[in-house]
């Protein structure tokens, strides 16, 4: 290879001059690759002065700009050539933002020539010389209009699936709701003599400490006028106390009093249950809940049914309170135990047992009934499925529970035997963490 001088490598055509015929022929192969490249690729690609004006466009720039050579667009401005309606000089920011920065990439809207639109990714670059002078724009763009499209429709589909899960949530709450007030509906009947009888029960003692405090004040009013007397009254206060049987009532008054509060507060705790129950209008919460209080509850909702069937037993373990729905929760003990009481036809016994376990709670509830059969066992939790007569059932408590429990992050599980009894078994996370984290 010939030497240089300076002024030859500050000068890069003269410095082509002096290459050989094979060098020079490899640099033009070498330059031919590149423009068959350029002219290959999909993308548009420009070369602009710092003036904006059009220097070289590939085969794809050439197309968008509505020309089939390159001659017809060669010191036009490239904002024009581009098809931007006069006075839009958002090409023109782009070059001068990289003539600032050196460089420049973004989304750009383009009007193409044909009066569509088009959404394109633009980058530039600034490219100078050893000095800093300006020799050249680089421009490329990629056309990401179908992208784009996808993308907002994709957001169209997903703002969709919002609305259609937003309205899912809103029929399973409508759902839960029509089924926690058909169990109240179902027990209506029971619910009102477990009301009625400790009702009674008060009235009549209310009635009876009427008699007694008449007969007391009766007593009292004769003692204050015998006492008024002189002489020995004895056989005559005796008389009196056994007239009215006062040893007797002052016997039996605390034992009244006592009856009839444990009547009040019987009738407050299935008023409070039947509250909790149907109440609609107060979202159900997250929060940390004692599980045996819920069990407790929907048992006592659900007494009339059981007691008539069958003898329940408790088996309580030390559990904690768990994260959790609790009106939700209550229904799903409700709908179980209703169950339970139904397989049994007399005689039968009911267990309700809990236990701890490491990062969760199991609550069981087992019958002694007819138990199920195996061919139904696959479509207990089916919407609208029920082995109940005609007017019975829903076909929704055990769905409904299902989806509960699922909500909870937790699992159901049943198993039966023909005349031998079912088991359900809840497992329930203690915290609800890992669902929080989860969506």
């Amino acid at each position: 290879m010939m030497s240089t001088s300076d002024d030859d490598r500050r000068h890069p055509s003269a410095f082509v001059e002096h290459l050989d015929i094979s060098e020079r022929q490899r640099l033009e192969e070498s330059r031919q690759q590149l423009l068959d490249i350029m002219e290959a690729v999909c993308d548009y690609v420009w070369i602009v002065d710092g003036d904006g004006r059009i220097r070289y466009a590939n085969h794809a720039a050439c197309g968008l700009m509505g020309v089939a050579r390159l001659e017809a667009v060669l010191g036009r401005a490239l904002a024009e050539a581009c098809g931007q309606e006069p006075g839009c000089h958002l090409l023109g920011d782009c070059l001068r933002s990289a003539l600032a920065q050196g460089h420049y990439h973004g989304e750009v809207e383009l009007r193409r020539n044909d009066g569509g639109g088009m959404t394109v990714y633009l980058t530039v670059r600034a490219h100078r010389d050893a000095q800093g002078h300006l020799r050249y724009l680089s421009l490329v763009m990629h056309d990401i209009s179908e992208r784009k499209q996808r993308e907002e429709e994709l957001s169209r589909r997903n703002a969709e699936l919002h609305r259609a899960y937003s309205q899912l949530q809103e029929a399973q709450n409508q759902l839960l709701q029509s089924e926690r007030m058909a169990s109240i509906g179902q027990l209506a009947a029971g619910v009102a003599h477990e009301i009625n009888n400790p009702i009674g029960y008060v009235y009549s003692n209310l009635a009876t400490l009427e008699d007694y405090i008449r007969s007391i004040l009766a007593a009292l009013e004769s003692y204050e006028r015998m006492v008024g007397r002189a002489g020995s009254q004895a056989e005559l206060l005796a008389q009196l106390r056994e007239r009215h049987d006062l040893d007797y009532i002052l016997q039996d008054l605390p034992q009244l009093l006592e009856e009839s509060k444990e009547g009040i507060a019987r009738v407050k705790k299935i008023v409070q249950d039947l509250k909790d129950f149907s109440h609609g209008g107060i979202p159900d919460e997250w929060q940390w809940a004692d599980i045996h209080r819920s069990l407790d509850s929907a048992i006592n909702i659900a007494w009339n049914e059981i007691k008539y069937r069958a003898r329940l037993e408790k088996d309580y373990g030390a559990l904690p309170s768990i994260q959790c729905l609790p009106l939700q929760l209550n229904q799903v003990f409700l709908n179980i135990l209703i169950n339970a009481a139904h397989a049994i036809d007399r005689d039968g016994h009911i267990t309700v047992r809990t236990r701890p376990l490491p990062e969760q709670i199991c609550v069981e509830i087992s019958d002694s009934g007819c138990g199920i059969p195996a061919e139904h066992l696959g479509r207990i939790f089916e919407p609208f499925f029920t082995t109940k007569p005609v007017g019975t059932g829903t076909g929704l408590g055990l769905a409904l529970s299902y989806g509960i429990v699922k909500k909870h992050s937790g699992k159901i599980e049943v198993e039966s035997a023909v005349g031998a009894g079912t088991t359900f078994r809840i497992l329930l996370p203690i915290s609800q963490e890992r669902r929080a984290q989860g969506r």
